[in-house]
């Protein structure tokens, strides 16, 4: 029974309040987009979980109050900003971007943003919302550190760091059962 509960605190100790943190986080997201209404702003939502992104999506489209034009870069994306200007034909009040870990020449259109960065503000002239993962996060550091520095420090979105697969290799199913 000893064994049972210290795997049990164990369970708890592993997997965070996420859920917690990531209202705080979209909200601050939500605050931030207002803020910046009507100008250019990069800003880094980062999050390795792409289940948890879409739902994140959602919420902040209710939260924002106003709609939210989003896109998903195509593997073949090879300039970001000619994929953003060709997105936002019409006025938009924010745009979200998903979709860049698929990109098949990501260093490219990184190394290509960062050159081409003075011309975001005038071609956006709203809040521009990246989703990344820590991965991107990286690159964007060594690849596009020019454009990186305009954003301010990513909003970070947390996801339960155990699958439910996961959970079931490092623990036996009734002390899964029990911590869950």
């Amino acid at each position: 029974m000893h064994e049972l509960a210290t795997q049990n605190l164990l369970l708890r100790l592993v997997v965070p309040e996420s859920a917690d943190s990531n209202s705080h986080a979209i909200e601050r997201l939500a605050r931030t987009i207002a803020f910046s209404s009507g100008q250019f702003a990069l800003i880094l939502a980062c999050c390795d979980d792409k289940l948890l992104r879409h739902k994140l999506a959602k919420q902040l489209g209710k939260l924002a109050g106003h709609p939210i034009t989003e896109i998903t870069l195509s593997p073949d994306t090879n300039n970001l900003l000619k994929t953003l200007e060709k997105a936002t034909q019409t006025p938009s009040s924010a745009l979200m971007v998903d979709g860049l870990e698929t990109v098949k020449d990501l260093d490219t259109v990184l190394m290509g943003a960062n050159l081409s960065r003075n011309q975001f503000q005038a071609q956006c002239p709203f809040p521009l919302i990246l989703w990344i993962d820590n991965a991107i996060l990286a690159k964007l550091r060594r690849l596009a550190p020019d454009l990186r520095s305009w954003a301010g420090n990513p909003i970070r979105f947390e996801s339960s760091p155990l699958s439910p697969t996961q959970k079931r290799e490092y623990f036996p199913p009734q002390i899964v059962a029990v911590g869950v």
